[in-house]
């Protein structure tokens, strides 16, 4: 999943430790701007494997799991609403096999490791 969020709004996503624990986060980019956050309590559930991007003024309220990513996603080109990701990404190839995943938004078939987010490079 490739999830922008670029309006303004207090906070992007608030999970409560009761229904956190049944919760699997892997491979997704996480882009928050114009001062919101990314923040969820931090429950005991598996997230990894992610990109989170916030821009100034805005706060990641969450410690990174194992393999994710805090940098630019560099998005093809962001204002335009195109969220493939550009050779020099850091979610290229950064990626989790994920069983009965085997193609991307697209349709595009993922080979070796796959990329984080909704498009395969």
């Amino acid at each position: 999943n490739t999830v922008v969020q670029t309006e303004k709004v207090n906070t992007m996503f608030v999970f409560p430790k009761a229904t956190a624990s049944s919760m699997n986060w892997r491979n997704n980019v996480f882009y928050v701007g114009d001062g919101s956050s990314v923040w969820w309590d931090e429950a005991p559930f598996l997230r990894s494997n992610n990109v989170y991007f916030t821009t100034a003024g805005s706060r990641l309220g969450l410690s990174p799991g194992s393999g994710d990513i805090v940098a630019d996603p560099q998005f093809v080109d962001r204002a335009r609403h195109d969220y493939r990701l550009r050779a020099s990404s850091p979610a290229v190839n950064a990626g989790q096999r994920i069983d009965g995943y085997a193609r991307d938004f697209l349709g595009r078939v993922l080979s070796g490791a796959p990329d984080i987010g909704a498009y395969e490079r």
